[in-house]
């Protein structure tokens, strides 16, 4: 099962971890959204082995606010609101 784990620490300043789990070899994609659904930082992991593996963000560069990281395998999208606090 594709699993997620909750972004911590949240809130957070500056960085925030995310731990997940890939259950079969799979092509992910990370995006980082704004308020405004903007997109302001993206990964795309290509033809990962299963297990489990840490996404770090370091929003140093970013004001305070509401973000949205979001996972995606296949058609399986998984979001999580983080709150930056400077």
């Amino acid at each position: 099962k594709f699993s997620i784990n909750k972004p911590y620490p949240n809130p957070f300043n500056p960085i925030t971890v995310i731990e997940y789990g890939l259950p079969f070899k799979s092509n992910l994609s990370i995006r980082i959204y704004d308020i405004l659904g903007r997109i302001l930082h993206q990964e795309n992991k290509n033809t990962l082995e299963p297990g489990y593996y840490t996404f770090t963000w370091d929003a140093a560069i970013y004001s305070s606010g509401i973000y949205f990281i979001q996972f995606q395998i296949s058609d399986i999208l998984q979001t999580h609101k983080v709150l930056l606090l400077k």
